[in-house]
């Protein structure tokens, strides 16, 4: 369609736009499933033992991806659980491994909704204990000038200044 350009038939233009709705229609019922899935495993793991026997099956890896979904709720129920996990060490060091994730998180803490921006700022707190994690914030993300803006606003303000004297911690990459 793109390289016909104006020269597409109205045919082929509904033909795109049914395809295209099927397409978001496929994705909305897919987002439903992964919010459905995350929140019973969020919920099973209140249980210290479930907890554990995801941890063991690496449950870090496969809620990274989600990172990337656009819908707010996925994001947000995603986040939450990754909070959760990524408080203790084990789990602390799995994120880190991907630098993918942790730029991930870096772009999801300037994110429209404040809710998920702060949940993204949370667990980039987390992640800035880790020596690897705080190189790859300082270099490889735009994280620094998010958590400025962060310091901005009254209701991220104390996590903000948190975050930005792990960062300033950072030796190596001072300027």
């Amino acid at each position: 369609m793109v390289a016909r350009g104006s020269a597409a038939t109205p045919e082929q233009r509904q033909k795109l736009d049914r395809e295209d709705q099927q397409y978001r229609s496929v994705l909305d019922r897919q987002d439903r499933l992964l919010l459905l899935c995350v929140l019973v495993l969020r919920n099973l793991a209140e249980d210290v033992a479930i907890e554990k026997k995801l941890v063991a099956h690496k449950i870090c890896h496969f809620l990274g991806p989600l990172l990337s979904r656009h819908c707010e709720d996925v994001l947000w129920v995603a986040l939450g659980f990754l909070h959760k996990l990524s408080i203790f060490e084990q789990n602390k060091d799995q994120l880190v491994q991907s630098i993918e994730v942790v730029c991930r998180l870096a772009d999801l803490a300037g994110h429209q909704n404040l809710e998920v921006a702060f949940l993204a700022l949370r667990i980039c707190y987390n992640l800035s204990f880790d020596h690897r994690g705080r190189t790859v914030f300082i270099t490889q993300t735009s994280l620094l000038g998010k958590v400025l803006t962060a310091c901005q606003q009254a209701s991220s303000r104390k996590l903000a200044f948190k975050l930005l004297y792990m960062l300033s911690t950072e030796t190596s990459q001072r300027s």
